[in-house]
């Protein structure tokens, strides 16, 4: 797994979202210095997860336009660092706004995280698609951590200047040095991908709703109690859920479909909890370890349809444009959610129905489309009756003790039809598996 491709790749990912969350962050502490927390907040959270948006919006549009992405890449990254020079040199509260905007639009957070995400669908394998995300992500909020540790030199304008334009321009050779996206072509969605991709969008908004409530009042709560440095803090508990979440995607999918409920589930149980004042270091650390689950899974889902043909690989952007619309539209209500508690948790109920409901709706899609992989299978390579049935507990990884109690038949039996499966396909157990679940070929 760890050969030079992939590593190239966790590493982009990895500098290009800490470049995203440290600047974000200091961005938005330096605009709350200069004017008001309130002002602060409207222009880094609320205009800036818009200006996200616009960003991979406009990633979007022109992968569908032009075949020359790449360029458009190094001019965003470029523009990037302007903006950020621009903002870190300034002293006018309106400038360093539309500095930071344009930071959102043309950033990692914006345009070119929607480039890495495609990155991934377009140039990793598919069975090592969880574990490079997470591992890429994770490392970026490692490394904000490190540097939260050091406020004296990391909220110092030139300090943050030089680290944050040395990690852009690493990312930006790194991918100059990869392989390009794959260009789009004429295939038009199917039905089945269209159900797929509203199905995932509205569980987004949802989760990303709920998510955006739990952490602001896990927010709120740090800071009554003097923590000013709780969003450093998090990073860590985020960076284990993440990586934790990314090995269970590859390796053990079922398991994942299993556990990612309770991230889902868990928000709205966070801020009872907080009503109830319980120990704040478990609630928000548990709050974002699940949150790393929710992410893995916002972002590999719409990666993995962007690897089903070349039309779709922009669509692996679309998970992060939906969440950072859906926290920007948060903050224009927040304020009268928390005045109502029972309102508040009444809109987390009903956001938390509707995504477990299409949660549900999604497996049985994917369920249906992995027994269809099974049927191609067997008729692609000759399987007869029983062999097909023994391919099906094959892949969800039975013994043949237990295929054998399953189909009523002696262990030798089995082993026989696993021996001649083996021969048909050209397979073995690990490549069936994957294929059943991946499209692996």
């Amino acid at each position: 797994m760890f050969n030079k491709h992939n590593l190239k790749h966790i590493l982009i990912l990895a500098l290009g979202f800490f470049s995203c969350s440290y600047v974000y962050l200091i961005e938005g502490i330096l605009i709350k210095n200069t004017t008001t927390a309130n002002y602060a907040n409207l222009v880094s959270v609320l205009y800036g997860s818009f200006a996200m948006v616009i960003g991979l919006l406009l990633f979007i549009i022109l992968y569908k336009k032009t075949s020359k992405i790449k360029i458009c890449y190094i001019i965003s990254m470029i523009l990037n660092i302007a903006s950020i020079v621009l903002f870190l040199t300034t002293k006018s509260k309106n400038l360093m706004s539309i500095c930071l905007i344009l930071s959102c639009v043309f950033g990692v957070g914006g345009f070119a995280a929607g480039y890495h995400f495609s990155l991934v669908a377009s140039n990793i394998e598919k069975e090592y698609q969880g574990r490079i995300f997470t591992i890429g992500y994770g490392l970026g909020s490692v490394l904000t951590y490190i540097v939260s540790l050091f406020p004296k030199y990391a909220y110092n304008s030139t300090f943050a200047l030089i680290v944050s334009s040395i990690a852009i321009l690493i990312t930006t050779i790194l991918v100059f040095n990869v392989k390009n996206l794959e260009l789009q072509t004429k295939e038009k969605f199917t039905q089945n991908i269209k159900g797929h991709i509203l199905t995932l969008i509205i569980i987004v908004i949802s989760m990303a709703t709920i998510s955006a409530v739990s952490q602001c009042m896990i927010g709120l709560y740090t800071l009554k109690d003097g923590n000013s440095n709780w969003f450093a803090d998090t990073r860590i508990y985020y960076t284990i859920g993440l990586i934790i979440s990314g090995i269970i995607y590859d390796k053990k999918k079922e398991a994942f479909d299993i556990i990612l409920p309770i991230s889902f589930i868990y928000p709205l149980i966070s801020i009872v909890l907080l009503k109830q004042e319980m120990p704040l270091l478990v609630v928000s650390g548990l709050s974002y370890f699940f949150l790393g689950f929710f992410s893995t899974f916002r972002a590999l889902a719409f990666i993995r349809l962007g690897n089903e043909n070349k039309n779709l690989i922009f669509v692996s952007a679309v998970g992060l444009m939906i969440e950072r619309l859906s926290e920007g539209t948060f903050v224009i209500v927040e304020d009268r959610l928390f005045d109502n508690y029972i309102l508040l948790l009444s809109i987390e109920a009903i956001l938390l129905s509707i995504s477990l409901s299409l949660y549900l709706v999604f497996l049985i899609r994917c369920n249906k489309e992995s027994v269809d992989k099974i049927k191609l299978i067997s008729l692609k390579t000759g399987l007869s009756i029983q062999e097909e049935k023994v391919l099906r507990l094959i892949v969800q990884d039975k013994t043949n003790q237990e295929m054998a109690d399953e189909l009523y038949v002696s262990v030798n039996t089995i082993r026989n039809h696993i021996a001649s499966i083996y021969k048909k396909t050209g397979m073995k157990k690990n490549e069936l598996r994957k294929k059943y679940y991946y499209g692996s070929k």
